[in-house]
């Protein structure tokens, strides 16, 4: 299942920042970004901008500024100048690869991560949701497990709102629930499956058992179900 179809997912994850050179490609197309070749990666901005440059789809060549491998160079057919040097952000979304914008600075382009993201490196992982989106077994099934612990190797704990009408709450622990971090975790024999085997072991509705993979796969900590709460789009509704 693509991640982008994960109505828990919000935000972006796994920020970048890459030096680029914006360089006028001179055939038409306007500008266009290439890294620098990691051979450049001592030279500091001042001695990028304006200069003489070759480049390929991959990577730039500034040849002005040292001696470069043939090889090299024939990755690089086109020449032209450096109109400027930009950090790249790029972040995750789901499966894609995002471009978020260019920044003018290193400095510049730290910060717009910094305001983009939390201190956790996490968007929303506390949801409230409407107890529509789950069928009354598995509303029953939490209830029970409210009232007692649940059964061993679910990885949350349920518990009820104090002065709530009918709200319930799930905190799910080691997320998000992928086979790597599993893995990591927990221990090499633990993925994805071997994790809902046990929901299904543990007589899981598979209502709920979804609903919780869901959430734990956009790395949500604690899930509330509540009568009053809205429903989340693109969540099925069970009422």
């Amino acid at each position: 299942m693509s991640t982008l179809s994960n109505p828990f997912l919000r935000g972006y994850a796994q920020f970048t920042i890459t030096r680029m050179l914006l360089i006028d490609s001179r055939d038409g197309a306007g500008m266009c970004h290439r890294p620098a070749h990691s051979l450049h990666t001592d030279l500091p901005d001042s001695q990028l901008e304006g200069t003489f440059c070759r480049f390929g789809e991959d990577f730039a060549l500034i040849p002005e500024r040292q001696t470069l491998p043939d090889d090299l160079l024939r990755q690089c057919p086109h020449s032209s100048f450096v109109f400027a040097v930009v950090r790249s952000i790029t972040a995750q979304h789901g499966d894609l690869s995002i471009h978020i914008g260019d920044a003018h600075s290193a400095e510049a382009a730290q910060e717009v991560v910094r305001q983009l993201s939390f201190n956790t490196g996490h968007y929303s992982r506390c949801w409230e949701v409407s107890t529509k989106h789950l069928t009354p077994t598995s509303l029953r099934w939490l209830a029970c497990c409210a009232e007692g612990p649940p059964p061993p190797g679910v990885l949350f704990q349920v518990f009820y709102i104090p002065g709530s009408q009918g709200a319930i709450g799930v905190r799910l622990q080691a997320t998000p629930w992928t086979d790597a971090h599993l893995s990591d975790a927990l221990g090499l024999d633990i993925d994805a499956a071997y994790l809902r085997k046990s929901h299904e072991l543990a007589k899981m509705p598979l209502n709920l058992i979804d609903v919780l993979f869901l959430a734990a796969l956009a790395d949500v900590r604690i899930v509330i179900f509540d009568p009053d709460a809205p429903v989340l789009a693109g969540l099925q509704l069970h009422a």
